[in-house]
Protein backbone atom coordinates (compact mmCIF):
# COMPACT_ATOMS: atom_id res chain seq x y z
CA UNK A 1 0.00 0.00 0.00
CA UNK A 2 1.18 3.49 -0.77
CA UNK A 3 1.47 6.07 1.99
CA UNK A 4 -1.96 7.56 2.69
CA UNK A 5 -3.81 4.49 1.35
CA UNK A 6 -6.93 3.48 3.26
CA UNK A 7 -8.06 -0.06 4.11
CA UNK A 8 -11.55 -0.89 5.33
CA UNK A 9 -12.16 -4.20 7.10
CA UNK A 10 -15.73 -5.45 7.47
CA UNK A 11 -15.93 -7.72 10.50
CA UNK A 12 -18.24 -8.90 13.23
CA UNK A 13 -16.20 -8.10 16.30
CA UNK A 14 -16.29 -10.23 19.40
CA UNK A 15 -17.31 -8.49 22.59
CA UNK A 16 -14.62 -7.98 25.24
CA UNK A 17 -16.76 -10.21 27.51
CA UNK A 18 -18.33 -13.36 26.00
CA UNK A 19 -21.60 -12.91 27.89
CA UNK A 20 -22.23 -9.59 26.10
CA UNK A 21 -22.93 -11.27 22.73
CA UNK A 22 -23.33 -15.08 22.82
CA UNK A 23 -24.15 -15.17 19.08
CA UNK A 24 -20.76 -13.63 18.24
CA UNK A 25 -19.04 -16.22 20.42
CA UNK A 26 -20.89 -19.02 18.59
CA UNK A 27 -19.76 -17.51 15.27
CA UNK A 28 -16.16 -17.56 16.53
CA UNK A 29 -16.45 -21.24 17.48
CA UNK A 30 -17.96 -22.02 14.07
CA UNK A 31 -15.14 -20.19 12.26
CA UNK A 32 -12.47 -22.05 14.25
CA UNK A 33 -14.08 -25.45 13.70
CA UNK A 34 -14.97 -25.08 10.01
CA UNK A 35 -12.35 -22.77 8.50
CA UNK A 36 -9.64 -22.46 11.12
CA UNK A 37 -10.37 -18.73 11.24
CA UNK A 38 -10.75 -16.55 14.29
CA UNK A 39 -13.00 -13.66 15.21
CA UNK A 40 -11.40 -10.85 17.21
CA UNK A 41 -12.33 -8.16 19.70
CA UNK A 42 -11.90 -4.49 18.84
CA UNK A 43 -8.65 -4.31 20.80
CA UNK A 44 -7.31 -7.42 19.01
CA UNK A 45 -8.20 -5.98 15.58
CA UNK A 46 -6.53 -2.68 16.46
CA UNK A 47 -3.37 -4.56 17.55
CA UNK A 48 -3.39 -6.62 14.34
CA UNK A 49 -3.73 -3.48 12.23
CA UNK A 50 -0.88 -1.85 14.14
CA UNK A 51 1.31 -4.94 13.74
CA UNK A 52 0.76 -4.67 9.97
CA UNK A 53 2.24 -1.17 10.02
CA UNK A 54 -1.10 0.56 9.59
CA UNK A 55 -2.77 3.17 11.77
CA UNK A 56 -6.29 2.34 12.96
CA UNK A 57 -8.57 5.24 12.09
CA UNK A 58 -12.33 4.89 12.46
CA UNK A 59 -14.59 2.14 13.70
CA UNK A 60 -18.27 2.26 12.79
CA UNK A 61 -20.84 -0.26 13.97
CA UNK A 62 -23.69 -1.10 11.61
CA UNK A 63 -27.24 -2.24 12.36
CA UNK A 64 -26.35 -5.71 11.04
CA UNK A 65 -23.83 -6.42 13.81
CA UNK A 66 -20.90 -5.90 11.46
CA UNK A 67 -18.34 -3.18 12.02
CA UNK A 68 -16.37 -1.16 9.50
CA UNK A 69 -12.80 -0.72 10.68
CA UNK A 70 -10.79 1.82 8.71
CA UNK A 71 -7.01 1.94 8.75
CA UNK A 72 -4.49 4.07 6.91
CA UNK A 73 -0.89 3.63 5.91
CA UNK A 74 1.26 6.42 7.31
Amino acid sequence: MKSGARLVVIERLLPEHATDDPAAVMLDLHMMAITGGKARTESEIRALIGDAGLSPADLSATRTGLSLIAATRP
